[in-house]
């Protein structure tokens, strides 16, 4: 059975025990792709794995538009016991891109477009890690972050969790009817966009 925490304005209702007596104390979203609205949040029952499902959050070119952006800035405020910190251990975002095509002379596709994920992640106060992956043929991707060292909490304490993401979508400057649009998807039919999150609990000095 899974642990569903209800969102009301930009923070939970109310905090959630984790693994080895920590807690989520508040959640804190902002960006275009990821309204409360339209924002769920989940915890697995071993409160190891953490998954955001979103309904709109997308980005896509228009004919007057030959750049689309979107993007989602996530904070999740954790209380840790003495003697206890939080890894990132991996990441994982599911979703499609579909780069804008056109036929050129002799009657063939020809890519003019592309589509772009990137994030970062990073505890407050502390550098993190950085990545980008870019499509330039339609794709069902999955793409996994392993981020381990590179987001490690203080030890004990109060911290906020950074996992800021965006979505860029580009058509070809001679191509005014391509489109290109690019999302996180996710493996839930009643649910349009996913993230999710595995994060570990370790002593610490």
């Amino acid at each position: 059975m899974k642990k569903v925490v209800a969102i009301l304005g930009s923070m939970v209702l109310s905090s959630v025990a984790l693994a080895e007596g920590s807690t989520i104390t508040g959640i804190n979203l902002s960006g275009s792709g990821c309204s409360v609205n339209d924002t769920r949040w989940v915890i697995t029952e071993d409160f190891k794995t953490v998954s955001l499902f979103f309904d709109n959050y997308f980005a896509e070119t228009t004919p007057e538009a030959r750049v689309g952006r979107a993007s989602c800035n996530l904070g999740i405020a954790l209380k840790l016991p003495p003697g206890i910190t939080v890894q990132v251990d991996t990441i994982d975002f599911r979703g499609a891109a579909y780069p804008a095509v056109s036929i050129d002379a002799m009657g063939n596709e020809v890519v003019t477009g592309s589509a772009t994920l990137s994030r970062e992640y990073f505890f407050a106060g502390m550098r993190g890690a950085r990545d980008k992956t870019t499509w330039n043929k339609d794709t069902a991707f999955t793409v996994r972050d392993t981020v381990l060292s590179a987001a490690i909490a203080p030890c004990g304490g109060e911290t906020i969790l950074r996992v800021n993401t965006s979505l860029e979508a580009k058509r070809g400057v001679k191509d005014p009817t391509g489109q290109t649009w690019v999302g996180l998807d996710t493996i839930d039919v009643n649910r349009t966009y996913d993230q999710q999150i595995n994060l570990s609990f370790i002593p610490c000095h």
